[in-house]
């Protein structure tokens, strides 16, 4: 649930705040006081009016803070005439040879696109490659956002959060009475993403429960709702999420809505699993996509005015939104947070009004590796997850 993701234009920014704006800035007196290149005269340490590959990069060590940067590599891009120095014409040519180079780095860090064909789940068999499905929805992702036509054909409108309803008349499709198989899990599984930028782009999870696309999450992930949000199935296809039909930020869920037909999907179950029993979870922590976990609900503590579901089963970052399941392979809850502290501090607390409006802060960032609420060092980890009463709640039968 974190976001859970690193890519950043890593040299980029710098380059251009720190020095582009102290271009312009110094410009002002370099046409008045000198014809020199801004920064040629704090370069040229030996004032000989030529900059060596020495200089060079002292100079941009001393100003970016970066000791990894390919200073010679820059250099040699510059050094138009192979003499080995920089003239200040050479020299004022840095800034292009920069965003060159931050552009490569940037591109560097991006995970590797495994192709529009790629599908994330061969079979129970075949291993799972977190770095090509990572790589998949990432890719997939930006390539839906910036297809404005598309999302608009689709159907998608901007939602006013305040007015999402807390409820929708909606009767599921019946079930056949067969268990559900852990491929069937599976395949009902949607790895969402969201956020709109590199810097907020964040992963998840959503559970699909019909076969026309109607989804449960958590609502601090649909709440991303307006900055678009794109689904990765297990077999490949990339769906647009086209509609928050409802959602309930107090008992983080929601209910969304994918764009399509003849989904996947499994069965809510008919009731809650009682206190002890046996439950599975399925989920995308750490980007470790389509995690299997067994457990057991351990209690149902009460939090402000909203039951939760305390579980066993192990999750963390990324995990958001994921179904929990009973021994049926039923729905039965959704992976929501992890708190810390004494049952009485955590009891009185309103989780979800103490969270911002990303899921990031929803976590935590890397620095915070716990990723819970209420840290407390040396308290217990408890696991909150969204019971079944408050995914019931939310889907009421048609009259």
């Amino acid at each position: 649930m974190q976001v859970d993701q690193f890519v950043s234009v890593k040299y980029l920014k710098y380059v251009v705040v720190v020095l582009f704006v102290g271009n312009w800035s110094a410009n002002a007196t370099a046409q008045v006081t000198s014809p020199l290149p801004v920064g040629f005269a704090a370069a040229d340490t030996n004032a000989d009016g030529m900059i060596a590959e020495t200089e060079w990069t002292v100079y941009l060590q001393d100003r970016l803070k970066d000791e990894s940067l390919p200073f010679q590599q820059m250099f040699e891009k510059l050094d138009g005439d192979q003499d080995g120095m920089l003239s200040s014409a050479e020299f004022d040519k840095r800034h292009s040879v920069l965003e060159a180079v931050a552009a490569q780095a940037d591109e560097a860090t991006l995970p590797e696109d495994p192709g529009r064909d790629f599908v994330p789940y061969l079979g129970l068999d075949q291993p799972l490659n977190d770095q090509k499905i990572f790589g998949a929805i990432y890719h997939r992702y930006f390539e839906q956002v910036e297809q404005r036509a598309a999302w608009k054909a689709a159907g998608w409108k901007r939602s006013q959060l305040e007015n999402v309803p807390a409820t929708v008349s909606r009767a599921l499709p019946p079930w056949d009475g067969q268990k559900p198989t852990l491929d069937q899990m599976i395949r009902a599984t949607v790895v969402i993403a969201g956020g709109g930028s590199d810097d907020e782009f964040f992963v998840g999870g959503a559970v699909i429960i019909s076969p026309d696309g109607l989804a449960i999450t958590n609502y601090h992930i649909a709440e991303a709702f307006n900055k678009k949000l794109v689904g990765l199935l297990a077999n490949g296809q990339v769906v647009k999420v086209i509609e928050f039909v409802a959602g309930n930020r107090a008992t983080d869920v929601a209910i969304v809505k994918l764009e399509g037909s003849d989904f996947p999907w499994v069965p809510l179950a008919s009731k809650a699993p009682a206190m002890a029993d046996d439950i599975v979870a399925l989920h995308h922590t750490e980007n470790r996509f389509f995690t299997y976990d067994r457990g057991y609900v351990k209690r149902y503590p009460l939090i402000g005015k909203h039951p939760w579901m305390e579980i066993s089963a192990d999750y963390a970052p990324g995990g958001s939104g994921c179904g929990i399941f009973n021994s049926n392979h039923e729905l039965v809850g959704l992976v929501s947070t992890i708190v810390m502290g004494d049952g009485p501090m955590i009891a009185s607390a309103e989780l979800m009004e103490e969270t911002a409006d990303s899921e990031e802060d929803w976590f935590g960032d890397e620095e915070d590796s716990e990723g819970a609420i209420g840290l407390d060092p040396g308290a217990l980890v408890v696991k909150l997850a969204v019971p079944w009463t408050a995914i019931q709640a939310m889907l009421q039968k048609p009259e």
